[in-house]
């Protein structure tokens, strides 16, 4: 009994300093917090305060401000706001001058249209009491034109003065005036850059495609025996099958027509024909050689023979050692090998794109009779 009363006691006391622990372990978290914001100040916390800090910052992604900061972020709000408040008043004050020196205007140009008004008047009864004066009227009437007109002209002026001196007053009290000039001269800046660049580009790509009218000088290689030609061709006008045909005509190179032409630049095949040289990419890297590879079928020339029949090559066989060397049926032999290896070979050249024609002719038993 004894035993059992004791260590419930021990498990007591065990619970009762596991809640202390956690309750003092919570009580420090939340003083570490109230650190970290700045409510309040712990001694010899920086460290701990700044660390956590740097956690928070991790964690939410935003950047916790010191009590120092968020005052002088307080105070610029607030020089700000006065800043406004009295280009706001100086604005206001501007509007009302403005509105003042119109009412003036306004007031003076309406005394002036009295005035002018008063004068039409007077001259209209003048000239209608004094009929003698038929003559002089005409002067008059032309004078109060002209001094209409010239009030007329007098007021526009006085009128676009004031606009102006009104702009001015705004625009430097605003500072428009030096925002509008920054982006003129910006804007001029880069009117004159882009301009000078287009005129560089073009200059660039004259001297690319090179002589008058875009001439530049082609090399033509040939690939199976290195024959080269030059031609001068426009690269922008000029197709391939033009470049074909040019090669055609050539003495050095042709005749060859375009089905047996195979152009090569910078190891890439040609073969788009209506397409122009300087689109196929001929001139890049300042490269101006292709390279032909012939598809035309080679030329034999056959030899003269002592027989009636031209073109035809007579093949031996090559079997006189073994004859020379070999017994009593020499003779036999012989006459089996003539037999087997007298036979024509006959070259027939053909117009069309086959190839070449091979055909064995039979000897017949009287040009046999003559070889025996």
């Amino acid at each position: 009994m004894v035993t059992i009363q004791s260590s419930s006691n021990y498990a007591n006391r065990a619970i009762d300093v596991t809640l202390i622990l956690c309750a003092a372990f919570t009580l420090l978290v939340f003083v570490l917090l109230l650190d970290a914001y700045e409510y309040v100040a712990v001694p010899g916390a920086s460290h701990a305060r700044n660390k956590l800090h740097t956690n928070i910052e991790d964690v939410t992604g935003m950047e916790i401000m010191t009590r120092e900061e968020h005052d002088a972020l307080k105070q610029e709000i607030e020089e700000a706001k006065r800043l406004v408040e009295k280009k706001h008043a100086e604005l206001q004050k501007i509007m009302r001058n403005a509105e003042k020196e119109e009412v003036k205007l306004s007031a003076a140009t309406e005394l002036e249209k009295d005035a002018v008004q008063a004068d039409e008047a007077r001259e209209v009864e003048t000239s209608s009491s004094s009929s003698s004066s038929t003559a002089e009227t005409p002067t008059t009437s032309e004078r109060s034109i002209d001094t209409h007109q010239s009030t007329k002209d007098e007021e526009t002026k006085q009128v676009e003065e004031n606009e102006e001196i009104i702009e001015a007053i705004l625009e430097e009290e605003l500072g428009i005036k030096n925002f509008c000039d920054e982006l003129v001269g910006k804007t001029e800046l880069l009117f004159v850059s882009t301009m000078s660049s287009n005129v560089l580009a073009l200059d660039d790509s004259d001297t690319d495609e090179g002589g008058d009218n875009g001439r530049v000088e082609v090399m033509v290689i040939r690939s199976a025996d290195g024959t080269k030609s030059t031609f001068s061709i426009p690269l922008s006008s000029t197709t391939l099958n033009n470049l074909k045909d040019t090669i055609n005509k050539d003495p050095n190179l042709g005749p060859l027509n375009r089905e047996q032409q195979r152009i090569f630049h910078l190891g890439r095949e040609l073969k788009t024909g209506k397409r122009s040289l300087q689109s196929l990419g001929i001139g890049k890297f300042n490269v101006f050689s292709v390279h032909l590879h012939s598809l035309r079928p080679k030329t034999y020339e056959l030899g003269d023979d002592d027989d009636d029949s031209d073109g035809e090559v007579e093949v031996s066989g090559g079997g006189e050692k073994r004859q020379s060397s070999g017994g009593g049926g020499g003779g036999r032999r012989r006459d089996q090998q003539q037999q087997q290896d007298n036979k024509v070979v006959e070259l027939l050249d053909s117009d069309s794109d086959d190839d070449d024609v091979v055909e064995v002719v039979e000897a017949t038993d009287s040009k046999r009779r003559k070889r025996n």
